[in-house]
């Protein structure tokens, strides 16, 4: 398989890489100079620093270096830097300059380090004096303003129209790789969704990236491989790819335009059909790729919708895809793929026709849509899922996102009418085995004679029996049928819990 996979460079040095230690990716990086906390050490002073004061600051614990004229706090990259902290330590407590340009000048230094900086150096050695004098007058004053603009408590024209979302783009590269940074407003407090992100590639090297529908051409230096890597949080959206010929490349590229902001980018696109299984008697598995170099990022929680054309009428109808468990199967796809749950219906018109469709068939996806955001979960020690039927959808990758990025306990209560309904009953029961932080109870409200778990329909006694914790630890996902989720809303209200502790999916 050849999917490109981050390598956790943060600096693009294609040599004496060391393998880093969890959480120490360049997104990790990016992640940490945006998360507000002082990496230079000066609570946001712009510092005049001698040669003299530069060597007392040479420690592991206390790292300062200069480049070009700037001096650097790079105690915090330590731990970050794939070349090893031994590689860094050369260069601390010095002007590094000279080092610098010998190893690695392709770097884009100034934006991965731009939390870090301290201030100017004021003093510097006669083999870097030129490049000093020339970046002093010019480049680095407008560097170190730059900088004052971002630093925590300084407010910035944006941030005065919460509402306006603003997107810079960075860029760093090794000689296989080319990494796209993009930095993302966005609102901390979970009320909106977080801003989606998608991407074409046209003729291997023209980029398409829509954010928000705010949507960017850049024509790339050199062609560059399909599949990427994709990955999306909070703050920022990191899009890394393959060379097609390894070498350094000057610049990443350049920007060609700006679309209209209002444009609506691909609403819809065209998917091919890969695979078809059935998992139980009325429901089956459909694999997706895109017909077409593009990707979408589908955030936690989130949906698409198919649409196609039955009895002459367009059909439209909302999937969630499911991602849980694909990963240890044996379905797993070079290119982009998209793993959805059809239940069909007797008298559902789409679910129908997508159960009897063939292999290479086409049908239209619309990008993701959605209004949950998985920073909700935050301050809470527990999540109790309530699901009803194919309402798992959503629990599942919310599941498998909560086990690995948090720390929190959850519950699944998963009902049913009868045993050849419960879907992925066997892994559901494999992982509250094996995972001592999520457990399972299946509910049937037609169970056989011979079931011995639980039985019955959502109730208000149910609802109480679960709220073991304070209402204030606990968050409540919600996905059913619309009376399921009627019922639920109100038995949780009744409990005091207001809107913001819970959280309903619907199409």
């Amino acid at each position: 398989m050849s999917s490109l996979q981050p390598t956790g460079s943060a600096t693009g040095n294609p040599r004496n890489k060391t393998a880093l230690a969890p959480g120490r990716s360049l997104m990790d990086w990016v992640r940490l100079c945006n998360s507000g906390k002082d990496m230079s050490g000066t609570q946001g002073a712009i510092l005049n620093v001698s040669l003299e004061q530069l060597m007392k600051h040479n420690k592991r614990t206390d790292a300062w270096l200069a480049i070009r004229g700037i001096v650097y706090n790079i105690t915090e990259y330590m731990s970050f830097h794939p070349g090893g902290e031994e590689e860094l330590m050369r260069g601390v407590g010095t002007d590094a300059t000279k080092l610098f340009n010998n190893v690695h000048p392709w770097v884009n230094y100034e934006s991965l380090l731009k939390s870090c900086i301290v201030g100017r150096l004021k003093t510097m050695g006669s083999s870097s004096n030129a490049e000093w004098t020339e970046s002093i007058e010019r480049p680095i004053n407008d560097r170190v303003s730059s900088l004052q603009l971002q630093l925590p408590n300084k407010k910035t024209q944006s941030d005065e129209s919460p509402n306006k979302r603003v997107f810079k783009m960075d860029w760093f590269q090794q000689a296989s790789t080319l990494t796209l940074i993009f930095y993302l407003k966005t609102n901390s407090s979970g009320s909106t969704p977080p801003p989606q992100v998608s991407l074409t590639l046209m003729k291997n090297k023209q980029l398409r990236v829509s954010i928000e529908k705010e949507v960017s051409v850049y024509e790339l230096e050199e062609e560059v491989r399909w599949p990427c890597y994709l990955k999306v949080h909070q703050t920022v959206a990191e899009i890394k790819f393959a060379k097609n010929s390894p070498k350094l490349w000057p610049t990443f590229g350049k920007k060609l335009n700006e679309l209209d902001p209002e444009a609506d980018p691909a609403e819809f696109s065209d998917m091919k059909i890969v695979h078809i299984s059935s998992i139980t008697h009325d429901t089956k598995l459909i694999a997706l790729q895109y017909a077409d170099p593009m990707l979408h990022h589908i955030h936690v929680g989130h949906h698409i919708q198919i649409k196609d054309n039955v009895d002459d009428a367009e059909v439209r109808r909302s999937y969630t895809p499911v991602s849980f468990l694909i990963k240890n199967s044996n379905l797993i796809f070079e290119l982009p793929t998209l793993y959805f749950l059809v239940k069909e219906y007797n008298d559902g018109k789409l679910s129908r026709k997508l159960c009897s469709t063939n292999l290479g068939d086409k049908i239209s996806m619309s990008c993701p849509r959605g209004t949950f955001n998985s920073i909700v979960l935050k301050k809470r020690t527990k999540l109790i899922l309530f699901a009803a039927g194919t309402g798992i959808t959503p629990m599942t990758s919310l599941i498998a996102w909560t086990l690995n990025t948090t720390r929190l306990t959850i519950k699944l209560i998963y009902f049913n009418k009868t045993e050849n309904d419960i879907l992925w009953r066997k892994q559901f029961d494999k992982l509250a085995a094996e995972n001592p932080r999520f457990s399972v109870s299946h509910v049937l409200s037609q169970p056989s004679a011979t079931w011995t778990g639980d039985k019955g329909l959502i109730s208000l006694n149910l609802v109480k029996s679960l709220l073991t914790s304070p209402v204030l630890e606990i968050f409540i996902c919600i996905c059913g049928p619309p009376v399921f989720n009627d019922l639920c809303v109100d038995y949780l209200k009744q409990n005091n819990f207001t809107d913001d502790s819970f959280h309903c999916f619907s199409g």
